[in-house]
């Protein structure tokens, strides 16, 4: 189902947030390349 207008847009990025957490927390490696990603930005 696609919602429209502004209030659509934000329980969009609400569903694919909990998507999101919901593959980290069945894969845990996939959280370090992010981490890690972070931190040689914030070195350089």
């Amino acid at each position: 189902m696609v919602n429209r207008g502004f209030f659509g847009n934000i329980s969009n990025t609400i569903d694919l947030m909990k998507s999101c957490v919901n593959v980290l927390k069945k894969d845990k490696e996939l959280i370090f390349f992010p981490i890690m990603a972070a931190i040689f930005i914030i070195i350089l």
